[in-house]
């Protein structure tokens, strides 16, 4: 039986990734030099990473999927900022295993459009993998954009109908 020990370094804070082994999401166990770190068993002579990042605004049904929340947050005042950059992320490798205890790490990178987006070492020897990417998700940004005006005009919507129901009151 065959282990990988995958240490992940500098993962961006607002980049929600996800990491998967085999086709097999990934749960961390963080270590105290604020790291991520997993350990993988298997018998298969080598394993594909995927790591990829997901928006809320990248859902099929993303316009419910947000409105819901915004009503459930009181009108937006409790709910959480969205991403606005769309910033993304994208890694695919086959990585080999070919002793019995491998050691895979990889080490994010800041953020430039196009550029390499993660550091992968095998056995403290540079590897290539086959997509390793950071990129802007246009979409994302145009759906963010989209329903920050949607709040906008709601709160219009509001403060309108609030005056318009005093002024009948007071009538």
């Amino acid at each position: 039986m065959k282990v990988l020990n995958l240490t992940v370094k500098r993962v961006p804070k607002k980049m929600f990734c996800v990491f998967r082994i085999d086709g097999n999401e990934i749960l961390w166990t963080s270590t105290k030099e604020n790291r991520l770190f997993y350990s993988w068993e298997t018998e298969q002579s080598e394993i594909r990473l995927e790591i990829f990042s997901f928006h809320e605004m990248s859902r099929p049904k993303w316009f419910w999927y947000a409105f819901f929340f915004f009503i459930i947050s009181v009108f937006g005042i409790f709910n959480r900022r969205y991403e606005k950059t769309g910033k993304s992320v994208k890694y695919e490798a086959v990585i080999p295993l070919s002793e019995d205890v491998t050691d895979l790490n990889l080490t994010f990178h800041t953020f430039k459009d196009e550029e390499p987006a993660i550091k992968t070492t095998v056995n403290k020897e540079e590897f290539t993998p086959k997509e390793n990417i950071y990129y802007i998700d246009n979409q994302c940004q145009k759906r963010v954009k989209k329903f920050k005006t949607f709040e906008i005009l709601w709160w219009v919507m509001l403060v309108i109908l609030a005056v318009v129901i005093a002024v009948v009151i007071l009538l």
